[in-house]
């Protein structure tokens, strides 16, 4: 699946019924730019609007379209918000970065 992430620009979730969905998660930690349903929870935890991707009210297949130009017509939107989805999953939701919030919660209730 790697390579298909890695040929790729933007992820595309049209999605009317999703939980937390891993191949988002995984195409933002590698740089595509996500243009996915407004789906609840996405926004704010894994998405912020315009900032690491974009949030498309259900059934509204014209944003969809619209974000789609809006990156492939400005180059250097589409790496500000690559970046920002590498950042916000780097920053949130990698193993490691877990891994030491349970050890300071543990080391908090040690001490």
């Amino acid at each position: 699946i790697n390579c298909y992430y890695n040929i790729s620009d933007i992820f595309i979730m049209p999605s009317i019924r999703e939980g937390l969905s891993n191949a988002l998660l995984e195409s933002m930690y590698i740089g595509n730019v996500p243009i996915v349903s407004d789906l609840p929870g996405l926004e704010g935890y894994v998405i912020d609007h315009k900032e690491n991707g974009f949030l498309v009210p259900k059934d509204n297949h014209q944003k969809f379209y619209e974000y789609l130009l809006d990156l492939y017509s400005q180059p250097e939107l589409l790496r500000k918000i690559s970046f920002n989805s590498i950042k916000k999953i780097s920053n949130n939701f990698m193993m490691h970065n877990e891994l030491n919030k349970i050890k300071l919660m543990y080391k908090s209730l040690i001490d």
